[in-house]
């Protein structure tokens, strides 16, 4: 049996995300080199994850304390 190297989710297996796909300049399309042009959010038998094209989600901004919030 093969051992996964990543964790792999169903919200994950995106086009986007895939080796084979390469974001397209002009529009919201990605070029695949296995089946052609393809939404970015769709996924195809041939996904294979790559998780450096793969853009994390950003942290949310920290709130700004005062002291008058940690006063007793």
């Amino acid at each position: 049996m093969k051992k996964k190297l990543f964790n792999i989710d169903e919200s994950m297996k995106m086009c986007k995300n895939c080796a084979y796909g390469k974001l397209m300049t002009e529009e919201e399309k990605v070029l695949c080199d296995k089946t052609g042009i393809r939404n970015p959010d769709s996924c195809c038998k041939k996904f294979k994850y790559d998780p450096i094209s793969r853009v994390p989600n950003r942290q949310p901004e920290l709130t700004k304390f005062t002291e008058e919030d940690f006063a007793l």
